[in-house]
């Protein structure tokens, strides 16, 4: 067959032979580049990087946030309730109300508005009521790790980085060629970092030790530090928090659940006077709550109708409001014309909201003879009706939905006062209930007490404590579908499919270095010659920024994965998905972007190289890290360029105000919501990101000093973006708050970091040949896991619970007074029962209080919104709610 195969080339013609060549090689080519240089990290394109490549990166980056800064300062103004939400409501800058003023800014005050001076000047301390405790350690967080990184660019930037620049050898036998580099060259942004130094002044090591010592040490006064503030300030803000003192309990024994007095009773056999009301869960609680939501609805669809109704007369007549002479009437001090104008653009967009009353008909059928014969037919009949008359039907109408909700709805409620509500008719359906309750204790000592105790318990009744959880921030279907066998099995399908997923993620990681290596299509490809870029300034541009840029994009998507894998769980409230979120979205961000993009760009080399040497790790870090640390360094930067930016410009909410809320028709409740609740945060997967790059931070200070002044400056700017949101805009209860719980997590996980520096420095050490310093490390290693271990019990075991005795001082203060109907709302949530009737100041609002109170059972509020002379609807700026 062999012989055949031969005999057949070579009757084969010459072009065949020459395209067949042809096109192999350029197979070969192709596969070769992009599989050699894959298996290489993709952090390592940088490793030659020049001084002007890298800085033409950072310039990049730096204009396009100073262009995001520039947009917001000109939006801040224009769209205020999304960048100044606060001021809307709180009136933080003036105490006029939302009209056109009399005064001309300064350019300065138009981009500023005072607003930057503020943000430097407020402190953190007053951000805990307003944020939460998460918000609030959060920010501590960032303040800490910047004042810890600023401390170490004084003491090590002005050492390392001329010791670097000292320490290179022309001969080719120094370390820049272990690492694969090139020559070094003088326009290298390498010779700032440990990859230049030479193997004959391998001496100089010394004072790397040394510093490595001194950070260690440093980060663990650091540690202890923040984690005894940390224990001290949950346990004293935790006891004056809402919902506190109500724990949530599992498998009820069957001879208690009959009533809720016998649930009481049984705790308070333990310790008199303990629990003070008791709730069971009924088996229809998702009617239930399915029964709230559509009240809710029709609320709100309630108050939507009475708004246009009142629009479509004010615009009747509105324009007499703007040429009248009462001098009562506050006139703008600008043209009729311009005023006009106004008020003609917001009654088209009121029109274009309500175009529904254009195309309403009302069908009727008329009996109708017809002529040729004696049959009879109905004909329909279409009548169209005005758009007041729609209103008023559409109204009648969704009265009626309401009050039938509304009365189904009563028939879930408990009444009170009676002796047993399962005799009550209609009160059928509260007769079964589940084996679960919730029970509100006289403190939020002796609920944490009965808590922990609930908690170490290893029957089968009486368990699955959860203490605190908000009404609103509780997953019903996993409180009330909860089995221990079903939920072993989420766990463990929740945890494979996290594992999947960190592992799967390398191909879209691995993307990053295949597009790096687009220019070698140039010049295999014919024809190609045509898409390469000429300027070498925009190629180094691309070269530096792309593939951050990529990385930042493919991580961003993780944490919805991770949140709905939470869900599968069977996490019981948002609280609790926060907190497993940040362990597993710290852990894919510590393997994606630090060791697949450092190590390789795909996890299968980084594998074999474990499996065939296991202790060839700091070998690995060794090698792999100084040529990774050009890309960290602008990755750095780079990131808070971008989160930054991304804080103040928010294009996502404001994508959302011009497509979604501007269209729709706006309630003044409504208002209020948006005004109060289009920011909020999820610390869980917030955390994690500044936890990584605190963990960069710290592995590169002594390979690449020059990263610490950079994540001073990019920490800094997320932290005053921070700064203006709570100032500026956040205004809403954290209903997921974890209390602090995950401060003290992030300050554990940035001992990786630690690890990391240290096993690459043993590497280090080792290839310059200098054992001494490589044992020492390898003893210091050793020591900061025993450490580690110490701190973890002593403090962040414990930080899950309180500790009892720190509670006696506040036994007899405790903030929370037992009230049963903070209970109750965990099963029957509060409902609408205020409809907000915008005033105007032609008294049309007024004209139709005698029909809004004969027809509503609602009560109707004229006092909280208005609606101003050109036709916008605006909240009261002095009511609070």
């Amino acid at each position: 067959m062999d012989a055949a195969i031969k005999d057949h080339k070579c009757v084969a013609t010459s072009n065949d032979i020459y395209v067949d060549t042809k096109s192999w090689n350029l197979t070969h080519k192709l596969i070769s580049s992009f599989l050699n240089t894959a298996r290489a990290g993709s952090a390592h394109k940088d490793a030659d990087m020049s001084v002007n490549s890298f800085f033409l990166g950072i310039g990049a980056s730096a204009g396009y946030f100073l262009f995001q800064l520039f947009a917001f300062s000109l939006l801040r103004r224009i769209a205020s309730n999304i960048y100044q939400s606060n001021s809307v409501l709180r009136r933080y800058e003036n105490n006029s109300t939302l009209d056109f003023s009399n005064r001309n800014p300064s350019i300065w005050e138009r981009f500023t508005s005072k607003y930057v001076p503020r943000i430097f000047k407020e402190s953190i301390d007053n951000y805990e009521a307003i944020v939460g405790l998460d918000g609030f350690l959060f920010m501590r967080f960032l303040k800490k790790l910047i004042l810890l990184f600023s401390l170490l660019s004084l003491g090590i930037v002005p050492v390392l980085i001329p010791l670097h620049l000292t320490s290179s050898d022309n001969n080719k036998n120094d370390l820049t060629r272990v690492f694969n580099s090139t020559q070094p060259q003088s326009n290298r942004i390498d010779k700032i970092n440990m990859s230049n130094i030479s193997m004959k002044k391998s001496d100089r090591l010394v004072c790397h030790f040394i510093f490595a010592l001194i950070i260690i040490v440093a980060f663990q006064f650091f540690i202890v530090a923040e984690l005894k503030y940390a224990y001290g300030k949950i346990n004293t803000t935790v006891i004056t928090k809402s919902y506190q003192n109500i724990v949530f309990v599992d498998n009820i024994p069957a001879e208690v659940l009959k009533d809720d007095s016998k649930i009481m009773e049984y705790f308070n056999k333990i310790q008199p006077n303990s629990v003070v009301a008791a709730a069971r869960l009924p088996n229809n609680i998702f009617e239930i709550r399915k029964t709230h939501k559509n009240i809710e609805r029709h609320a709100y669809i309630i108050e939507k109708i009475i708004s246009k109704i009142i629009l479509e007369k004010f615009f009747k007549v509105g324009h007499l409001l703007l040429s009248t002479n009462d001098p009562s009437v506050e006139i703008p001090p600008t043209s009729l014309m311009v005023l006009s104008y106004h008020q003609l653009c917001q009654k088209i967009l009121f029109n274009l909201r309500s175009f529904d009353k254009y195309f309403y008909c009302e069908l009727k059928f008329k009996l109708q003879k017809i002529k040729p014969s004696k049959y009879f037919v109905y004909i329909p009949q279409f009548k169209r009706k005005s758009a007041l008359e729609y209103q008023y039907d559409s109204l009648d109408r969704e009265i009626h939905y309401y009050q039938k909700y509304l009365d189904l709805w009563l028939t879930y409620f408990p009444k009170k006062n009676e002796p047993d509500s399962s005799t009550i008719p209609g009160n059928e359906k509260m007769q079964e209930y589940s084996n679960k309750a919730f029970l509100l204790f006289n403190s939020v000592s002796q609920a944490m007490q009965f808590y922990q105790l609930l908690q170490s318990s290893s029957v089968c009744q009486w368990n699955y404590p959860m203490i605190g959880a908000h009404p609103k921030d509780i997953i019903w279907i996993n409180i009330v579908g909860r089995n221990p066998i079903t939920i072993t099995l989420r766990k463990l399908a929740g945890r494979l499919i996290g594992v999947l997923v960190i592992l799967g993620w390398i191909v879209p990681i691995a993307f990053i270095g295949l597009v790096t290596q687009i220019p070698y299509l140039t010049n295999l490809l014919p024809y190609s010659n045509h898409f390469n870029v000429t300027s070498k300034c925009l190629r180094d541009v691309t070269k530096a920024v792309f593939p951050l840029v990529t990385l930042i994009f493919l991580t961003e998507f993780v944490p919805y994965i991770f949140r709905v894998i939470s869900y599968l769980k069977g996490c019981r409230t948002g609280a609790e998905i926060e907190m497993d979120i940040q362990r597993w979205f710290f852990m894919f961000l510590l393997v994606h972007i630090f060791f697949v993009v450092t190590i390789s760009s795909g996890l299968s080399l980084l594998l074999e190289k474990l499996l065939i040497s296991p202790v060839s790790i700091p070998n690995i870090l060794a090698h792999d890290l100084p040529k990774s640390s050009n890309f960290f360094c602008s990755f750095i930067l780079l990131r808070g360029f971008a989160y930054s930016g991304g804080n103040i410009i928010r294009l996502k909410e404001l994508f959302f105000e011009i497509v979604y809320y501007r269209p729709r028709m706006p309630t003044p409740h409504n208002k209020m919501q948006r005004l109060k609740k289009n920011l909020f945060f999820q610390w869980g997967s917030i955390y994690p990101l500044f936890t990584v790059i605190g963990c960069i931070c710290i592995i590169y200070s002594i390979i690449a000093p020059f990263i610490l002044p950079l994540a001073v400056l990019s920490l800094s700017l997320v932290y005053y973006s921070f700064k203006y949101l709570f100032i500026y805009q956040f205004n809403s209860e954290n209903i997921s708050e974890t209390h602090g719980k995950l401060y003290p997590e992030a300050l554990s996980q940035l001992y990786a970091g630690i690890y990391c520096m240290e096993l690459s420095l043993i590497g280090l050490f080792a290839l310059f040949n200098c054992y001494k310093l490589s044992t020492s490390m390898a003893f210091m290693s050793i020591l900061t896991v025993l450490i580690h271990a110490e701190i973890s019990k002593k403090f962040i075991r414990r930080l899950h619970n309180l500790h009892l005795n720190s509670l006696h001082d506040y036994t007899s203060s405790d903030s929370i007074s037992p009230r049963a109907e903070s209970l109750e709302s965990y099963i029957f949530p509060p409902i609408t029962n205020e409809i907000w009737v915008p005033t105007d100041q032609m008294g049309i609002a007024e004209n139709e209080r005698p029909y809004l109170q004969a027809s509503l059972s609602l009560k109707c509020d004229f006092e909280k919104a208005y609606i101003t002379k050109f036709g916008n609807i605006c909240i009261n700026p002095d009511i609070s709610e």
